[in-house]
């Protein structure tokens, strides 16, 4: 005849229902009590060491910093990969925590007739989850990696040029290799010039490079640029969702106010308004607008020249671009007035966006 022993002083805390629970993981074997030290020794250690500076990339917290490859492999400091870990087995461990919590809840109140099996099972998720990764939480950490980033982000070339960036969550744009572009400032001694890429075989657009200074300035007003359709063009109205009405605008990659560059499709590509200037009424900011205006200001007030380059990026061969990355350094003062990389999203709150093909829709999610 078994005994269930009863810590001095718990008086009736221990009932008839509680003593037979009791009895029932002890016929079984099953360790309860060794596997919550375990788990309450892994979390104080993670409490303890495994949360500092710790970025979670599905919390936006403001325009986010990210260090692109340039088409080459870069491996993951070990520091960066620990930390990392320790965040998903605390993540793992308290989920299933809850979740053995409910599941012996369930059972108290059912008299022990239900959801054995659950708890056994739940506890063999728990220590594989621990020893090596395996089990359900991990493969929802995997959801959420792969929906809180895109990857493989290409030029019209195929050309790798930033292997992961954030998706797009509500931020107009996120800061590239700590703001700082990758331009060599020997490319102006010549002075100004402007090149544009040719089309691909997609018609889609390329990048545009160029040196500019006060003599790239347009005198005249811009013209008509209609008749140009760049790739992914589906045009579509969406009164009071979108400033202006028409979600797409032909955005230039180097602005007309610095280039004097007009209809000319390899400087065009198809932006969504946001993109181009921002969403004022939503508070969202920093479009293409903001950075070109920055620009021109410089150039007017000093005289100098900047290095200007934009790039459309694009997820394998896609119609629409899926963002733009701009960079620019003043040359004569070494980047001191001009001086930033920065990734802006081809996106507008309130309508779904078809990359494939230019296509959108009211989102009826937000």
């Amino acid at each position: 005849m078994s005994t269930c022993y009863r810590p001095e002083g718990c008086g009736s805390l221990y009932t008839e229902r509680s003593r037979n629970i009791f009895s029932f993981f002890r016929k079984r074997k099953v360790r309860l009590t060794a596997v919550f030290l375990a788990i309450l020794v892994i979390m104080a250690a993670i409490s303890q060491y495994g949360d500092a500076d710790i970025d979670y990339p599905w919390v936006s917290s403001g325009p986010q910093d990210v260090t692109i490859s340039k088409g080459q492999d870069e491996d993951i400091g070990i520091t960066d990969s620990i930390e990392k870990v320790a965040v998903h087995i605390k993540k793992s461990v308290e989920n299933q925590t809850d979740s053995l919590k409910e599941k012996a809840f369930e059972y108290s109140n059912t008299g022990g007739q239900k959801n054995h099996a659950s708890i056994k099972e739940t506890i063999k998720d728990v220590v594989d989850k621990v020893a090596n990764g395996t089990g359900k939480a991990s493969t929802d950490a995997t959801s959420k990696k792969k929906d809180a980033y895109v990857h493989s982000l290409k030029d019209t070339k195929g050309n790798v040029i930033i292997d992961e960036i954030p998706a797009y969550s509500g931020e107009s744009y996120c800061i590239l290799n700590k703001n700082i572009p990758d331009l060599d400032l020997s490319d102006a001694s010549k002075g100004a010039f402007k090149r544009f890429s040719k089309l691909d075989k997609l018609g889609r657009t390329g990048t545009a490079y160029a040196c500019i200074g006060k003599e790239s300035l347009p005198e005249d007003e811009r013209g008509e640029i209609g008749m140009v359709k760049p790739s992914g063009w589906i045009q579509n109205k969406y009164a009071g969702v979108v400033e202006g009405n028409y979600l797409y605008n032909r955005c230039h990659l180097i602005a007309y106010c610095l280039s004097g560059e007009n209809a000319n499709p390899q400087n065009l590509i198809t932006g969504t308004r946001q993109l181009n200037s921002g969403n004022d009424a939503l508070k969202i900011g920093d479009g293409m607008l903001t950075f070109e205006t920055k620009t021109v200001q410089y150039i007017e007030r000093t005289g100098n020249h900047v290095l200007y380059k934009v790039t459309p990026l694009y997820d394998e061969e896609d119609l629409l671009t899926y963002g733009v990355m701009m960079e620019a350094e003043s040359v004569e003062d070494n980047g001191k007035g001009i001086c930033f990389s920065v990734f802006i999203y081809n996106a507008q709150e309130g309508v779904s966006i078809s990359y494939e093909t230019g296509d959108n829709r009211l989102d009826v999610n937000k």
